[in-house]
């Protein structure tokens, strides 16, 4: 039996107001620039803004950059816990990626939604958004929760 995924709505950000995050980011995310805007048990949105270094030679956003939000995004959205609970991460163990649409400037958002799995490994789902609402690219994950160990 089929299960449909109810679309996510596109996001209607504002653009002019700067992005700041729910978490402070680290490595390949930070460098990229992504921001976790919101989050919460079984969601995530995620959210960036288009400089020249994130286009690729035909000027409009890099696939990859699409794909690296979605994997971020999806990943946050098994790993909440509310205040106080040790933090935990999440490890990708596949990912499929659709480009759909394209955009040469902007803010790109992603929302993303856990979609089924049990105490270790969790499945969710993304869409990426350009600020306009064109929808650029969806995509599925699995994903393995890692436990952070205490020091």
């Amino acid at each position: 039996m089929s299960q449909t995924q109810p679309n996510i709505p596109a996001p209607q950000p504002d653009t002019s107001a700067p992005l700041t995050s729910l978490e402070d980011l680290v490595g390949f995310n930070d460098d990229l620039g992504l921001h976790l805007t919101e989050w919460s048990d079984g969601a995530a949105k995620m959210e960036l803004d288009l400089v020249p270094r994130l286009l690729n030679r035909s000027g409009i956003v890099h696939g990859g950059l699409l794909m690296t939000i979605l994997d971020a995004t999806c990943g946050f959205t098994g790993v909440w816990r509310p205040e106080g609970e040790p933090k935990c991460r999440a490890l990708s163990l596949s990912i499929s990626t659709n480009f759909i649409g394209q955009t040469k400037a902007g803010r790109v958002t992603c929302l993303a939604t856990r979609t089924g799995g049990g105490r270790r490994i969790f499945f969710a789902r993304g869409e990426v958004f350009s600020d306009d609402g064109t929808l650029l690219a969806t995509g599925e994950g699995t994903f393995r929760i890692r436990d952070e160990k205490p020091e």
